[in-house]
């Protein structure tokens, strides 16, 4: 095979895939709209679901609902078609928000403030020394596994995890309300 048959038959070979990668390149705007648009690919028996984008949002959007004072049942979101994953990061966000309101009624109990972001309850704790060094590193490792579980693959947060994140979250709850009774005791 000389040089020129070896050209010949390589640009055969090439050409089918060269053209679409033209063509992807041409098309590339509307592939991007087509490829945000698709919610899962079946191809024999396998397929490939992307619901976990929808989770996401119904989550933001209800906080974002209950931050803006709206009931999130107003917004009347359909249910995300991956029930098991939306329980999981479900009660995780429960849980979360139980942290949050204890952290922010222990806040308003000792400062008279009322925050309404965790971001500005875990400033005013910090500033007024209402939590110990553990606490605030607990606070923000939850913080971590909330945001892990809320925006990261789910691969990532399991079933096991979901459970050890309420653990931790309802004994994290438990301490802050038990130190603020034994600061009431110690006033009394």
């Amino acid at each position: 095979m000389g040089w020129l048959e070896f050209i010949a038959v390589m640009t055969g070979h090439l050409a089918w895939p060269l053209a679409l990668a033209v063509a992807a390149l041409a098309l590339r705007s509307s592939l991007t709209r087509l490829l945000k648009n698709i919610s899962a690919v079946r191809y024999g028996g396998a397929e490939v679901s992307f619901e976990r984008e929808a989770v996401e949002v119904e989550l933001a959007l209800r906080d974002s609902a209950e931050e803006q004072g709206v009931e999130a049942s107003v917004l009347q979101i359909e249910p995300p078609v991956d029930r098991v994953l939306a329980e999981r990061v479900g009660r995780v966000v429960e849980a979360w928000k139980r942290v949050e309101g204890a952290l922010r009624q222990r806040v308003e109990e000792k400062t008279g403030e009322a925050p309404k972001r965790s971001s500005d309850a875990l400033r005013l704790a910090v500033q007024h020394e209402l939590l110990t060094a553990d606490q605030i590193q607990s606070l923000n490792g939850l913080r971590i596994m909330r945001n892990l579980a809320v925006h990261g693959p789910p691969t990532e947060f399991s079933e096991k995890h979901a459970t050890q994140f309420v653990v931790l979250a309802d004994a994290l709850v438990t301490l802050l309300n038990f130190r603020k009774l034994g600061n009431q005791a110690e006033h009394e």
